[in-house]
């Protein structure tokens, strides 16, 4: 697809970096809200070096997002003074997740700036399609096959 619009931010001091991401739960096939307080690096390693770090949250699909589901999270962050705001980006996300069909919609790295400002410097929104290395048997039907490895692709959108 094309860029037809690219955002500009000016230049600002970073205090602390935080990680904000909806996306679907292959496990439960429900929306979970992430939230990590080590943001702007690579999640995947968070979790892997970090666990205790990363919050998560099921978000159950017919009744959606809730106003507690944000507010713990900003709370769970350390960002209580910033408490009304998180709601709102949370909020905001979560509506886009829906309205977009996303699989994945993520914030990384919501800032606090140096003069006190929650700031989200950087945003993505896609679908994750997976991909597999399929490998017939000899005698399979045309519908049947092995699967050997899953593996994510990004699709922004």
């Amino acid at each position: 697809s094309m860029v037809r619009t690219v955002f500009l931010n000016e230049f600002c001091e970073i205090a602390k970096e935080y990680y904000l991401a909806i996306l679907i739960d292959l496990t439960t096939s429900r929306p979970v809200l992430i939230a990590s307080s080590k943001g702007g690096v690579d999640i995947e390693s968070v979790a892997q070096d970090n666990p205790e770090k990363i919050v998560r949250v099921s978000i159950d699909p017919i009744l959606g997002l809730r106003d507690f589901h944000a507010k713990s999270v900003a709370l769970a962050l350390g960002l209580d003074e910033f408490e009304k705001e998180v709601r709102a980006i949370i909020s905001g996300l979560y509506r886009l997740f829906w309205e977009k069909d996303a699989s994945l919609v993520e914030i990384n790295p919501l800032v606090i700036t140096g003069s006190g400002n929650l700031v989200a410097l950087d945003a993505k929104t896609g679908r994750i399609f997976w991909v597999y290395n399929y490998t017939p048997s000899a005698d399979a039907r045309p519908c049947c096959g092995r699967v050997n490895l899953g593996v994510p692709i990004l699709i922004n959108t």
